[in-house]
């Protein structure tokens, strides 16, 4: 796929905001000022500053640090992007993102990752290092650029600049459905990008059975937590029980304990493969899809309700609900 031509510009975007929202990305080319961001977030960006260069260590031990590029400098048409990690002779890019939930943000680090990869002449393939921040552990992602990626990231970049040639009259559409949206994505531009914004009108159901029915939804569900939260506190208990019988226990054999008969039973880790993750990473394409389709079994669609007392608090009817 070819890549059009455009003005490549020294500016205020960044790739990894526009990789998450491509409004995000113009608000930075148009210079819209952001937020101060809060000591919390601060505190992040310089974990993930550090976890980036833990990364890089360890890519330096493997290749030499002759071999390898911190913070690479790449153009794209909305300003300059960096990759964490470039290493010369696998011409690999590496993105580095701290997480202990990677399914929340492997759609984005994906997307960033891939731009990395096609703004650059001199990378062919790329690699997202997902770090855990609480015990350093990391997992590997290895990505190819397929010609679906290229066509996103061009799309993000053309939106991106079209915004700041109309001075903001062409925005992007919004990625947030509310404002709160924008927290998670750690947005600067969430009072600009909403202002004057109002949550459009619910459509409403009037009907006292389905109000009934609404509210013992809500009361079944906080009884649910409440088991819930037994069941997993008594499950805890289990498994410390458990931890302790394992030193006087070997796999495998069977002790007479008093009057019981104890086993430990050790099981091999069951195997899975992640379809999803491998698509969006480039790795499964419909070939694959046609070769392995005895393999693969597709679920039946699933759904999920969200009832919410309007305010919070308790529902409480009195002696005549209604």
């Amino acid at each position: 796929m070819s890549t059009v031509a455009r003005p490549r510009l020294e500016a205020r975007s960044r790739w990894s905001s526009a990789a998450k929202c491509a409004r995000q990305g113009a608000y930075g080319l148009l210079g819209v000022e952001p937020i101060e961001p809060d000591d919390r977030t601060k505190r992040l960006w310089i974990r993930g500053k550090q976890l980036g260069a833990y990364v890089a260590d360890s890519f330096a031990e493997k290749y030499g640090e002759h071999n390898i590029i911190r913070e690479k400098a790449v153009p794209w048409p909305g300003g300059i992007l960096h990759t964490d990690v470039y290493v010369i002779p696998e011409r690999v890019a590496v993105e580095v993102k701290s997480t202990s939930t990677p399914a929340s943000i492997l759609d984005a680090a994906l997307t960033q990752l891939a731009g990395e990869v096609h703004f650059d002449p001199d990378t062919d393939a790329g690699l997202l290092a997902l770090v855990n921040p609480s015990d350093l552990s990391m997992e590997f992602v290895p990505f190819r650029l397929t010609d679906e990626w290229i066509e996103r990231v061009e799309r993000i970049a053309d939106e991106v600049m079209r915004a700041g040639a109309s001075r903001g009259q062409m925005l992007p559409d919004r990625v947030c459905a509310k404002p709160s949206d924008g927290i998670g994505r750690f947005c600067p531009f969430i009072s600009h990008c909403f202002e004057g914004w109002a949550p459009a009108p619910l459509d409403e159901i009037s009907s006292i059975e389905v109000v009934e029915l609404a509210r013992q939804w809500v009361e079944a569900k906080q009884e649910y937590r409440r088991h819930k939260e037994d069941e997993e506190a008594a499950h805890g208990r289990y498994k410390e029980i458990e931890a302790a019988l394992s030193a006087h226990l070997e796999p495998g054999r069977t002790y007479q304990v008093g009057p019981y008969q104890a086993r430990r039973i050790v099981s091999k880790g069951r195997e899975t493969f992640q379809i999803g993750r491998a698509r969006k990473a480039g790795q499964w394409t419909e070939l694959d899809d046609e070769r392995w389709r005895t393999f693969v079994t597709v679920g039946q669609p699933s759904e999920r309700y969200d009832i919410q007392l309007e305010g919070g608090g308790s529902i409480d009817y009195g002696e005549v609900p209604f």
